[in-house]
């Protein structure tokens, strides 16, 4: 349900006057946590997968690390949406990509966010895990930090839940 809510919600709100502000009061703080959590520096390779048709999340990331982010989605329309609400100073530091969170070769980054309304989280996870590089670290938005069944036991977790969020690094 909530999957559903914000893919919709994301295609609509982009065309609302303001729109980085309202974002902002909800994400501004869950991404400055993962920021800190995930040690997000200017020279590393991050990548957010299941950036969606507003990609505020990137913007924002950016914004705070001053690094380059590629965003990965599975739905062509959300991506060209997306390219068209960055402004022309982030142009250069965020790149759109179309693909799949279980195929994609994440092996190149140092810090991978996943978006907590992709499909078939637990998967993506285990594909993550098993071909990001050893340095990387992997942040992961949670509705609640029991929920889904991810395989918690079977990664080696270095961070406890923060809310609605948790990092396997």
């Amino acid at each position: 349900m909530l999957n559903t809510l914000t893919m919709h919600s994301e295609k609509v709100f982009p065309l609302m006057p303001f729109n980085r502000f309202f974002a902002g009061l909800y994400y501004n703080r869950i991404i400055k946590k993962e920021c800190a959590l995930g040690d997000v520096k200017a020279h590393e390779k991050v990548l957010f997968i299941g950036g969606g048709a507003y990609p505020y999340s990137a913007v924002y990331i950016h914004k705070l690390t001053k690094a380059k982010l590629d965003v990965l989605d599975y739905d062509k329309a959300a991506l060209m949406h997306a390219a068209k609400h960055l402004k022309p100073k982030e142009k250069d530091s965020i790149t759109f990509y179309h693909g799949n969170g279980l195929t994609f070769n994440v092996a190149e980054y140092d810090v991978i966010f996943l978006a907590k309304q992709i499909i078939k989280k637990a998967e993506v996870i285990e594909h993550v895990l098993k071909t990001m590089k050893e340095s990387a670290r992997l942040l992961v938005r949670c509705e609640r930090p029991t929920s889904q069944g991810y395989p918690v036991k079977k990664v080696p977790v270095k961070y406890a839940f923060i809310k609605e969020l948790r990092l396997y690094a």
